[in-house]
Formats: C-alpha cells, sequence, structure tokens
C-alpha cells in the first residue's frame, strides 16, 4: 500500500505543484509555480518548516528521498535523489546532483554540483562524499518520527498523490 502524502496546516501549495507519495511538508512552507512553470517533488521527501521553494519558469525538481532543512530557499533550481539541502541555505538557479548534502548557511547561485559531493559553508567548496546508506536510514528514521509526531501534534491536510508516472 502506498504512503500518503501529509501537508500540516499552514504549509502552502500555489500553481502547478506535484507533490509524490509519502512526501511530508511542514507547516509554514511554501511552495510554489508561477504560470507556465512547475515544482515536482519525488516521493519520500521531507519539507521542513519555513522552506520556500519558487519556481518562476521551467521546472524546480526535487528528487526522491531529500532532506530540506528548516529556512531553506531553492529557486529555479534541481536536486537530484537522496540530497539534503541544510539550514537556511539558498539555491537560486544551480543544480544539484544526487547523494549530495548543501551544507547550512551556502548560497550557490548559477551552481552546479555533482552527485556525491558535500559543501559547506563559508567558503561554497565541496569537502568530500557522502554515505548513502547513512543518509538513508537517517531519511527512514524521520519519516517514521515526523508521522507520528504530526498525528499527535497537528492537524493533517490530504495532498493528492499524482500518478507515479508523472513523478
Amino acid at each position: 500500500m502506498a504512503t500518503p502524502a501529509l501537508m500540516c496546516v499552514g504549509a502552502t501549495l500555489e500553481g502547478d505543484v506535484q507533490v509524490g507519495q509519502g512526501v511530508i511538508l511542514h507547516p509554514h512552507c511554501h511552495i510554489s509555480a508561477q504560470p507556465g512553470a512547475a515544482v515536482v517533488i519525488g516521493a519520500r521527501t521531507i519539507v521542513e518548516e519555513l522552506v520556500v521553494i519558487k519556481s518562476t519558469h521551467g521546472t524546480v525538481s526535487i528528487g526522491e528521498q531529500c532532506l530540506l532543512q528548516v529556512g531553506c530557499r531553492i529557486q529555479d533550481s534541481s536536486i537530484g535523489k537522496s540530497s539534503d539541502i541544510e539550514i537556511k541555505a539558498c539555491l537560486l538557479n544551480s543544480q544539484v546532483g544526487n547523494n549530495c548534502s548543501v551544507g547550512a548557511m551556502c548560497f550557490l547561485d548559477g551552481e552546479i554540483v555533482t552527485g556525491g559531493v558535500s559543501i559547506h559553508a563559508p567558503s561554497n567548496r565541496p569537502v568530500g562524499g557522502r554515505d548513502v546508506d547513512t543518509h538513508t536510514a537517517l531519511l527512514d528514521s524521520l519519516l517514521e518520527d515526523t508521522r507520528r509526531r504530526i498525528a499527535k501534534a497537528v492537524d493533517l491536510e490530504a495532498v493528492p498523490v499524482p500518478d507515479s508516472s508523472q513523478l
């Protein structure tokens, strides 16, 4: 049985936004696509509080099993699967590959980050690879814990999950 997406009260979706199965949208995240643009969020991704995702043209694509941490901002960028965007990081017109980590407070504008790379502030330079198995185990734990806590703490709204062939 497929796990439904959860959208907490206070999260907002505007325009053409597609959300995959098992996605969790925390309160006060804001996801928007201007006319003619789209945002696609892959399955089992967590979008935490105060995250802003915006597409002004084309498609902003967030891969499966990503973690978008508190206050990060993503505009007109793409993120591969199993990647972490840490607290208050900002991506503008950038591409982040699979299995990457963009550290807290990093600012990427027009950057291309290849797969398996970790970048940390203040230099915004790669500092090495990351362990995919550790990421997956952490994400599984966060998804389970977050679903349990949300069910007890806040009201939930159902988010329609698009046909999986569209993601």
